[in-house]
């Protein structure tokens, strides 16, 4: 499983960015969004708050500087993706296999205005 990440200046290309992906519906693909509130959930993709459930505590959060980096994700690009995401950024985290897929995910984040993870 490969992680594309899309890093997006604002909510609404991040949301339009995932309708894309939804609509083009690959398989194996699994969509998730980061950002500073609580996101908005779009069918077909799993939404993450930039503020995350503290552990062991209910209701308890975070803030993304605590969040720890995604698996696959080294973990100094994942200080500059926090960076972003507190001065308003959005990231769409695709998990996807298979070069054609990775390839279209890639096409559609940046035709979306996305900026890609190394």
């Amino acid at each position: 499983m490969t992680h594309i990440i899309g890093l997006f200046s604002d909510q609404v290309q991040a949301e339009a960015a995932v309708d894309a992906l939804v609509k083009a519906n690959l398989d194996g693909v699994d969509i998730r969004t980061i950002d500073q509130g609580n996101g908005t959930a779009v069918e077909g993709a799993v939404v993450a708050p930039a503020v995350a459930p503290a552990y062991g505590v209910p209701g308890a959060a975070v803030p993304v500087v605590a969040v720890p980096a995604p698996e696959g994700i080294p973990a100094d690009e994942w200080q500059f993706f926090q960076r972003n995401i507190q001065q308003g950024g959005v990231l769409v985290v695709v998990e996807a296999t298979g070069e054609e897929t990775i390839a279209q995910v890639q096409h559609i984040l940046q035709a979306h205005g996305g900026r890609l993870g190394k």
